[in-house]
Protein backbone atom coordinates (compact mmCIF):
# COMPACT_ATOMS: atom_id res chain seq x y z
CA UNK A 1 0.00 0.00 0.00
CA UNK A 2 2.89 2.39 0.76
CA UNK A 3 4.30 1.86 -2.76
CA UNK A 4 0.90 2.69 -4.27
CA UNK A 5 0.55 5.95 -2.30
CA UNK A 6 4.13 6.86 -3.16
CA UNK A 7 3.43 6.29 -6.88
CA UNK A 8 0.25 8.38 -6.80
CA UNK A 9 2.05 11.16 -4.94
CA UNK A 10 4.88 11.12 -7.48
CA UNK A 11 2.45 11.36 -10.41
CA UNK A 12 0.57 14.24 -8.75
CA UNK A 13 3.84 16.14 -8.14
CA UNK A 14 4.91 15.63 -11.76
CA UNK A 15 1.53 16.89 -13.07
CA UNK A 16 1.60 19.94 -10.83
CA UNK A 17 5.17 20.74 -11.85
CA UNK A 18 4.34 20.30 -15.54
CA UNK A 19 1.33 22.60 -15.24
CA UNK A 20 3.39 25.24 -13.44
CA UNK A 21 6.07 24.98 -16.11
CA UNK A 22 3.49 25.47 -18.88
CA UNK A 23 2.12 28.52 -17.08
CA UNK A 24 5.60 29.98 -16.71
CA UNK A 25 6.51 29.23 -20.35
CA UNK A 26 3.29 30.39 -22.03
CA UNK A 27 1.41 32.49 -19.48
CA UNK A 28 2.49 35.91 -20.83
CA UNK A 29 2.49 34.93 -24.51
CA UNK A 30 -1.17 33.90 -24.76
CA UNK A 31 -3.18 36.73 -26.27
CA UNK A 32 -6.62 36.85 -27.80
CA UNK A 33 -7.85 39.16 -30.53
CA UNK A 34 -11.56 39.92 -30.87
CA UNK A 35 -13.15 38.88 -34.18
CA UNK A 36 -15.03 42.16 -34.55
CA UNK A 37 -14.69 45.67 -33.22
CA UNK A 38 -16.53 45.81 -29.93
CA UNK A 39 -19.19 48.38 -29.25
CA UNK A 40 -17.67 50.89 -26.79
CA UNK A 41 -18.89 50.61 -23.22
CA UNK A 42 -18.10 52.66 -20.13
CA UNK A 43 -14.62 51.88 -18.78
CA UNK A 44 -13.77 50.62 -15.32
CA UNK A 45 -15.44 47.23 -15.60
CA UNK A 46 -13.28 44.15 -16.37
CA UNK A 47 -16.03 42.90 -18.69
CA UNK A 48 -15.67 45.97 -20.95
CA UNK A 49 -13.13 44.25 -23.21
CA UNK A 50 -15.67 41.62 -24.33
CA UNK A 51 -17.18 42.40 -27.78
CA UNK A 52 -20.85 43.39 -27.67
CA UNK A 53 -23.21 42.58 -30.53
CA UNK A 54 -26.38 44.65 -30.32
CA UNK A 55 -29.55 45.06 -32.34
CA UNK A 56 -28.77 48.74 -32.98
CA UNK A 57 -25.26 47.79 -34.11
CA UNK A 58 -26.71 45.20 -36.50
CA UNK A 59 -29.16 47.80 -37.87
CA UNK A 60 -26.31 50.25 -38.52
CA UNK A 61 -24.21 47.58 -40.25
CA UNK A 62 -27.18 46.52 -42.42
CA UNK A 63 -28.02 50.09 -43.47
CA UNK A 64 -24.38 50.79 -44.34
CA UNK A 65 -24.20 47.56 -46.35
CA UNK A 66 -27.34 48.46 -48.30
CA UNK A 67 -26.24 52.03 -49.07
CA UNK A 68 -22.84 50.74 -50.24
CA UNK A 69 -24.48 48.14 -52.51
CA UNK A 70 -24.54 48.72 -56.29
CA UNK A 71 -28.35 48.64 -56.51
CA UNK A 72 -28.76 51.42 -53.97
CA UNK A 73 -25.79 53.44 -55.24
CA UNK A 74 -27.25 53.43 -58.76
CA UNK A 75 -30.59 55.05 -57.87
CA UNK A 76 -31.59 54.33 -54.27
CA UNK A 77 -33.70 56.94 -52.54
CA UNK A 78 -32.10 57.66 -49.14
CA UNK A 79 -35.27 59.16 -47.65
CA UNK A 80 -37.03 55.79 -48.13
CA UNK A 81 -34.35 53.71 -46.38
CA UNK A 82 -35.87 52.04 -43.30
CA UNK A 83 -35.11 49.10 -41.04
CA UNK A 84 -38.36 47.17 -40.90
CA UNK A 85 -37.41 44.37 -38.53
CA UNK A 86 -34.60 42.57 -36.73
CA UNK A 87 -34.63 38.90 -35.79
CA UNK A 88 -32.02 37.29 -33.53
CA UNK A 89 -30.97 34.11 -35.32
CA UNK A 90 -28.09 32.64 -33.30
CA UNK A 91 -25.97 34.02 -30.46
CA UNK A 92 -24.31 37.18 -31.81
CA UNK A 93 -26.35 36.92 -35.04
CA UNK A 94 -29.23 38.86 -36.55
CA UNK A 95 -31.30 39.03 -39.72
CA UNK A 96 -32.10 42.66 -40.48
CA UNK A 97 -34.85 43.64 -42.93
CA UNK A 98 -34.10 46.89 -44.75
CA UNK A 99 -36.58 48.42 -47.18
CA UNK A 100 -35.99 51.21 -49.68
CA UNK A 101 -37.11 52.50 -53.08
CA UNK A 102 -35.16 52.98 -56.28
CA UNK A 103 -36.02 55.32 -59.14
CA UNK A 104 -35.76 52.52 -61.71
CA UNK A 105 -36.34 48.78 -61.89
CA UNK A 106 -33.58 46.18 -61.75
CA UNK A 107 -30.59 45.28 -59.62
CA UNK A 108 -26.93 46.16 -59.37
CA UNK A 109 -25.13 48.77 -61.46
CA UNK A 110 -27.43 49.23 -64.46
CA UNK A 111 -25.26 51.78 -66.27
CA UNK A 112 -25.74 51.34 -70.02
CA UNK A 113 -28.74 49.03 -69.61
CA UNK A 114 -32.33 49.78 -70.50
CA UNK A 115 -34.24 50.40 -67.28
CA UNK A 116 -37.91 50.87 -66.49
CA UNK A 117 -38.77 54.37 -65.33
CA UNK A 118 -40.80 53.42 -62.26
CA UNK A 119 -40.24 53.79 -58.55
CA UNK A 120 -39.38 50.28 -57.40
CA UNK A 121 -39.69 49.15 -53.78
CA UNK A 122 -37.03 46.73 -52.50
CA UNK A 123 -36.75 44.52 -49.43
CA UNK A 124 -33.30 43.32 -48.35
CA UNK A 125 -32.63 40.66 -45.74
CA UNK A 126 -29.13 41.17 -44.35
CA UNK A 127 -27.68 38.38 -42.20
CA UNK A 128 -25.10 39.54 -39.67
CA UNK A 129 -22.93 37.38 -37.43
CA UNK A 130 -20.49 38.97 -34.98
CA UNK A 131 -20.83 42.35 -36.72
CA UNK A 132 -19.99 40.90 -40.16
CA UNK A 133 -22.42 40.54 -43.09
CA UNK A 134 -22.62 36.84 -43.93
CA UNK A 135 -25.44 36.98 -46.50
CA UNK A 136 -27.62 39.59 -48.17
CA UNK A 137 -30.59 38.91 -50.43
CA UNK A 138 -32.67 41.56 -52.18
CA UNK A 139 -36.31 40.81 -53.00
CA UNK A 140 -35.61 37.06 -52.67
CA UNK A 141 -34.09 37.42 -56.16
CA UNK A 142 -30.66 39.02 -56.02
CA UNK A 143 -27.53 38.17 -54.00
CA UNK A 144 -26.13 41.49 -52.83
CA UNK A 145 -22.82 39.92 -51.77
CA UNK A 146 -21.97 38.41 -55.17
CA UNK A 147 -24.03 40.99 -57.13
CA UNK A 148 -25.70 38.16 -59.08
CA UNK A 149 -29.22 36.87 -59.53
CA UNK A 150 -30.12 33.84 -57.43
CA UNK A 151 -30.69 30.64 -59.29
CA UNK A 152 -34.34 29.66 -59.60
Amino acid sequence: MDKFLAAISAVAIILIAAGAGMLIMFGDDVKTTPVATPTPKPSGNPWDSIPVYTISGAEDIAKKFVTDDETFKFDGMIDTLNVNGVQATVPCGYDVIVEFNCSYGGYGDRTGNTVTDAITPHKAVISILRNNVTAAVLDETYDMVTEKYLKA
